[in-house]
């Protein structure tokens, strides 16, 4: 560039300086617009981001929940498969008794 002058197209130094006000105002304007929609593109990721925390923690919150329920119900099935399995028992104990309670019935009535 060294050498080359700029040529000017303006007929007057007034014409000249309202050309460049116009680039000046359109530059800026684009600027407000730039910063306006990094702006709202910015609070739009921040809360997208917020509502992605958001949901692993509830996510992380549920699974922790449904394995402690998953733990109480397995011990509860456990439970009710020890009780039965008692009961079972006892049933077993009760008719032998019945049988040894009608045996000595007899033998006392004899």
């Amino acid at each position: 560039m060294a050498g080359k002058q700029l040529t000017s197209s303006f007929d007057s130094p007034q014409e000249e300086a309202a050309h460049y006000r116009e680039k000046y105002r359109r530059i800026l304007d684009m600027l407000d617009e730039t910063r306006a929609e990094l702006g709202m593109s910015t609070a739009t990721l921040f809360h997208g981001i917020y509502l992605l925390i958001i949901q692993d923690e509830f996510q992380a919150s549920s699974k922790e929940l449904e394995d402690e329920l998953e733990k109480e119900l397995a011990a509860t099935e456990k439970q009710q498969t020890d009780l039965r399995e008692k009961i079972k028992r006892l049933e077993g104990e009760k008719e032998d008794w019945k049988v040894c309670y009608k045996a000595f019935n007899r033998v006392e009535a004899g």
